[in-house]
Formats: structure tokens, sequence, C-alpha cells
């Protein structure tokens, strides 16, 4: 290891972090500004107050190979999911 590498912070491999642990990272860098956000990023929703009533926004990402396998799954069932 060279003098310059020995100065550089250490990077955290992202498995180390896990995915919460990613997420908590990341939204922890932020402040929430807008009074209507009721529950921050998360997982995988948000909790909005719309004066009407409370929305729940969500979101999420299905990765090939990863979370189901293509060659098995018909498409209808990935929406679905």
């Amino acid at each position: 290891m060279s003098e310059a590498q020995k100065d550089q912070p250490r990077r955290t491999d992202i498995n180390e972090l896990g995915e919460f642990g990613l997420i908590e990272h990341l939204v922890s860098q932020f402040e929430l500004r807008q009074p209507s956000t009721v529950k921050g990023p998360g997982d995988d929703a948000a909790v909005i107050d719309n004066q009407d009533g409370m929305t729940v926004v969500s979101t999420d990402m299905l990765v090939g190979g990863i979370d189901v396998d293509l060659m098995d799954a018909a498409l209808k069932h990935l929406g679905y999911k």
C-alpha cells in the first residue's frame, strides 16, 4: 500500500452495510423539509399528508437473477409482485 493510499479514507463495501444500512446512510444526510412528509424514505415507502388524508408512496425494484428467476417467472406475476 502506498503512502497516498494510506491517507485515503477506507471505503466501505456495500455488503458490509446491507440494504437497510445503505438506506440509513443515504437518508441520514438529508433533512426532511416538507411538513407534509409524515414518514420519510424507508425500505421502499414514504407517508405523505395530503390534508384530505394520508398517501403511502411505494416503490421497489426486482433484479433478474437475484430477486427473481426470469426464466421461470411470467411477466404478469412480476408486475403483481
